[in-house]
């Protein structure tokens, strides 16, 4: 049931699940088709974290052996992966998370999307950072 909530809201949203998970309760969802910044699982995954909504990119699941392959040449890039593990009132609160970072998208462009986290060098490791 909750599988298939999912599915469908994901699919009305535009978003593809190219295939249906049926042993696990994770979504291995496709990035491809959304407009640059926003079709990479780092992109995705740090514009819902501002949502409050936690995904996990794909290329954390890269097998990548001595790190021979640039992770953003992996087949993982454009994947983030969902657990509609969760209560549905909480799947509800992360898929409409997603929507409206979606509608963002359409109404304002990606402008201003991506690379917005600071990066470990740059913080004083004595204070915490400042999250906007």
């Amino acid at each position: 049931m909750k599988r298939d909530h999912c599915l469908k809201r994901l699919q009305a949203m535009g978003l593809k699940v190219v295939v249906v998970p049926h042993a696990t309760f994770y979504i291995w969802l496709d990035l491809s088709k959304l407009p640059d910044p926003l079709n990479n699982g780092l992109t995705f995954f740090e514009e819902l974290l501002k949502e409050r909504t936690i995904v996990v990119p794909g290329i954390f699941f890269e097998i990548n052996p001595s790190h021979r392959r640039d992770l953003f040449r992996s087949p993982c890039h454009h994947f983030v992966r969902l657990s509609f593990g969760p209560p549905l009132k909480d799947l509800d609160m992360g898929l409409d998370s997603i929507e409206r970072v979606l509608r963002k998208v359409k109404k304002e462009g990606t402008r201003g999307f991506g690379h917005n986290y600071h990066k470990s060098a740059d913080l004083d490791h004595g204070a915490a950072p400042n999250v906007q």
